[in-house]
């Protein structure tokens, strides 16, 4: 979508700016019944393992909101 606005708008003058927020240590992400416990269950992995995941795919480290 992004891409399209730039291709659009960007003649114009319009800058288009995209953000992807990566995972955020809450309690929906770090209780077991949360998102994040239901998706490491969902893949076979334990939330350890999912966190390591998200941060090599250039999450980054899980942060503290």
């Amino acid at each position: 979508m992004s891409k399209g606005l730039t291709d659009e708008f960007g003649p114009r003058g319009v800058r288009v700016t995209t953000v992807s927020p990566g995972p955020i240590r809450t309690a929906m992400w770090e209780s077991a019944d949360g998102f994040g416990g239901k998706l490491a269950e969902a893949t076979g992995v334990s939330q350890a393992d999912l966190r390591l995941l998200a941060r090599s795919c250039g999450f980054g480290p899980l942060r503290s909101t």
